[in-house]
């Protein structure tokens, strides 16, 4: 055990480690994840409705904030202490709570999960009012930042006593934008911090490893989905075919995935170097997620082989071609292409399968987007 006041304490932004390894703590905590996002699911498959695919995809952001939320702070303060230790496992408790208060929302009761989700977020509020008040040079960014989530807990108080499902809905979509938007709201006290102490904004390899586990839960969750429709498909083609054909959009995403990221340096004097891949990774996110509930969403409508052939095969050309494009500059040399063979190709999504494959095209047209802005940002070392 660590002695001593200082070694208890969130480590100092400027206490950088280099080659940092992922905590056995770290790769814990993301176990509840996984167990959340089956009950997300899980909950929507029993209670399908247009309401609850705008919930779940609510509770899905919610999730994921949280939880990068908690890893950047692992990778910015993290130590292990005692303390922090402890900490941590009370949030990870508290996400056990969510998740099983998570079916209830579905069903409109959204109390329990409040209560649940605000211990959470107030327990992580906690972590980054630490890491001012133990290094007092942080806190012209900790502060702010505490504050605007503080102002967020109020909103989630105000959901308790929230009289229906749409307004609870509006309010938990309101407090994430604002929780989402606060890094750029607070950035130009965060980039006079970086310069001043002679910082510079990166994204660690450890944390690019976070963030690609992440998306293996993601997908984790994805086949265990299309197993069970696997399961239920005795004596229905239909289903085989679908089963098929998801699996090979789930290897195919992943391929495009770790294409798009694998051996980026993310490197740059301004803030916003770091907000284009945070936006990157919740696309990825939710574009993952959304390949679940399509699988979910096959079951409320009839589909032939044919079509799903035939969007599940335009969809793997637009991937095919954004790897290519990374891997040889000789398929594509300018990015508007990419985005004319999409937009050409969402012409064609008037296939009612492109519903069920909720938007891809388009979703991949903006993160190839953001992947040139990243490597401009980047190979520019301005931010």
């Amino acid at each position: 055990m660590n002695r001593g006041k200082n070694a208890q304490t969130p480590r100092k932004i400027t206490d950088v480690i280099l080659d940092r390894k992922i905590s056995w703590l770290e790769l814990f905590y993301d176990l509840v994840f996984v167990a959340a996002l089956h009950a997300i699911t899980s909950s929507l498959a029993e209670h399908w409705s247009g309401q609850n695919v705008v919930t779940a995809l609510l509770l899905f952001v919610g999730l994921y904030r949280i939880w990068q939320e908690l890893a950047w702070f692992f990778d910015l303060h993290g130590r292990s202490t005692v303390r922090i230790n402890v900490i941590i496992m009370l949030i990870f408790a508290g996400l056990v709570a969510v998740a099983i208060t998570t079916p209830g929302v579905f069903n409109g009761h959204w109390t329990y999960f409040i209560i649940a989700y605000l211990v959470v977020h107030l327990l992580v509020t906690y972590n980054w009012w630490t890491t001012g008040y133990y290094d007092p040079q942080h806190r012209v960014t900790s502060y702010p930042y505490t504050f605007i989530h503080s102002v967020i807990s109020v909103l989630l108080i105000a959901m308790v006593f929230a009289s229906s499902a749409q307004l609870n809905q509006f309010l938990f979509l309101s407090f994430q934008i604002i929780a989402f938007c606060t890094p750029m709201l607070i950035h130009r006290a965060f980039e006079g911090e970086v310069q001043t102490r002679g910082l510079e904004f990166q994204v660690s390899d450890s944390l690019q490893e976070r963030y690609g586990e992440f998306t293996m839960i993601i997908l984790g969750e994805g086949v265990a989905t299309l197993i069970e429709l696997g399961t239920s498909a005795t004596g229905q083609p239909i289903k085989f075919w679908w089963v098929a054909t998801t699996l090979l959009m789930i290897i195919a995403i992943w391929w495009l995935y770790y294409t798009l990221v694998d051996g980026l340096i993310i490197k740059g004097k301004r803030y916003r170097t770091v907000w284009w891949y945070r936006i990157l990774n919740v696309g990825w996110s939710v574009l993952l997620v959304g390949s679940l509930f399509a699988g979910l969403y096959q079951e409320e409508i009839e589909l032939s082989p044919f079509v799903l052939t035939v969007s599940v095969a335009l969809s793997l050309l637009v991937l095919l071609l954004s790897t290519g494009h990374y891997q040889s500059k000789t398929i594509f040399k300018k990015p508007w292409l990419m985005l004319l063979v999409a937009m050409m190709i969402s012409l064609v999504g008037g296939l009612p399968a492109f519903l069920i494959l909720p938007g891809l095209d388009l979703i991949l047209v903006i993160l190839i987007i953001c992947v040139e802005r990243i490597r401009s940002s980047t190979d520019g070392q301005n931010g």
